[in-house]
């Protein structure tokens, strides 16, 4: 918690930090404002909403304090020249935020599955000015074919995880990484995918879909390996060059680079005209993500 008090630009700020501690710490404790959803400032002067005793802030300080996604930000010599970035598990817009900020002219598709952690990206989205008409929402998980499933969340807010057992009340619609690029014009500049684990079933399938894909960014979790994702990377089109970005127990971010990206910028069109989009900051209304008409998953 100490460590953190670095990336705050107000005291305010950093006693949400130690609530939202104290929250995780002693999640059976009556912890005063525990669940309600805070503000806090950085110190580059930007604002973001956070759940206390979820794990928003760890996420923040993933891209703060450990330079997560640093190194993909690096890949782009013209950062103006990005127009098209998919984010595969957004989660709580973190991430979004950071393409946003750092990619001034790009397009930004997230894809998070939970609706509260939606309804979290909505609320980030909104403090950032011009984020509206920027990016777009789906609320879906990402597999390697389309059906139905539940959420596992007994690993907490930022690790949900598909599952095959139906839940009560709950139905996510599983869309493939070809629903989503091929509602794009051009190709994709970067693609983040932190699926939880799905990334397994979608690289375990042929995956022409890389051919359009300029730089790739893959949480790889436990038991799937950097070993695999590479394997599948020079299974598929095009030449790709790999690095370990971050290296954990359960879970690595590996980047790769494709040829492509030695080629111009591609036009992003980011319509998504047949995955319907859920939401965007200037509208909250939800809607299921269909495929030509289809619901997914039926």
């Amino acid at each position: 918690m100490w460590d953190n008090r670095g990336i705050f630009a107000d005291t305010r700020s950093w006693l949400v930090s130690a609530r939202n501690a104290a929250c995780i710490a002693f999640p059976n404790a009556p912890v005063p404002g525990r669940g309600r959803v805070e503000q806090v400032r950085t110190c580059d002067g930007e604002r973001y909403a956070v759940r206390l005793g979820a794990s928003d802030l760890s996420v923040l300080y993933e891209l703060q304090r450990q330079h997560e996604y640093d190194a993909a930000i690096a890949e782009f010599s013209d950062r103006m020249g990005v127009r098209s970035v998919v984010d595969m598990g957004a989660n709580v817009g973190m991430s979004l935020r950071f393409w946003l900020r750092h990619f001034p002219r790009a397009r930004v598709v997230g894809v998070e599955p939970d609706a509260d952690n939606i309804e979290m990206c909505r609320r980030n989205l909104a403090l950032l000015p011009g984020a509206a008409g920027r990016t777009e929402l789906v609320q879906a998980c990402v597999g390697g074919e389309r059906r139905t499933v539940a959420l596992d969340r007994r690993r907490g807010a930022w690790g949900y995880r598909m599952s095959e057992s139906s839940g009560v009340g709950e139905s996510i619609p599983v869309i493939t990484v070809e629903d989503v690029i091929s509602r794009f014009d051009g190709e994709i500049d970067l693609l983040k995918m932190d699926i939880e684990g799905a990334e397994a079933e979608v690289f375990a399938r042929p995956a022409p879909w890389l051919a359009r894909v300029k730089v790739l960014v893959v949480e790889v979790h436990a038991p799937y390996s950097g070993d695999r994702l590479r394997e599948a990377l020079d299974r598929g089109p095009g030449s790709w060059a790999m690095s370990r970005m971050r290296e954990g127990e359960k879970a690595s971010v590996f980047l790769a680079r494709s040829d492509n990206a030695s080629q111009d910028q591609g036009r992003a069109g980011a319509v998504l005209e047949g995955c319907r989009l859920i939401s965007t900051v200037e509208d909250h209304s939800l809607a299921v993500p269909h495929l030509s008409g289809q619901r997914l998953g039926s």
